[in-house]
């Protein structure tokens, strides 16, 4: 999110207008990420996800929503790479759920 300080008058307005584009950050727009969304994994799958960031290896993943009785790690042997990550769900049943991947 992109916003300019100059209509501000004086400390308090831009104190307000700080506050209110502080309130609206968005995660997935302010880190180097991609968003993958109900990605269904079945009980005891591991799943290869492509990788849109460019010559960029995500580090970190974080499970943002998730319907179904399961565990999603990192697929233990399945490094990461500039082209692809990999998932396993160590769950007794499939889940769907959305996970945002970061530098």
């Amino acid at each position: 999110m992109k916003f300019t300080t100059e209509l501000a008058t004086n400390v308090y307005e831009l104190i307000e207008y700080l506050a209110l584009g502080l309130r609206s950050v968005d995660l997935h727009e302010n880190t180097i990420s991609f968003i993958k969304e109900d990605l269904k994994i079945g009980a005891g799958s591991t799943v290869k996800i492509a990788n849109p960031l460019n010559r960029l290896t995500p580090k970190k993943y974080l499970v943002v929503s998730q319907e179904g009785v399961g565990q999603i790690t990192k697929a233990k042997g399945k490094k990461w790479t500039n082209d692809n990550v990999y998932l396993i769900n160590n769950g007794s049943e499939e889940i769907t759920a959305t996970i945002i991947f970061m530098r």
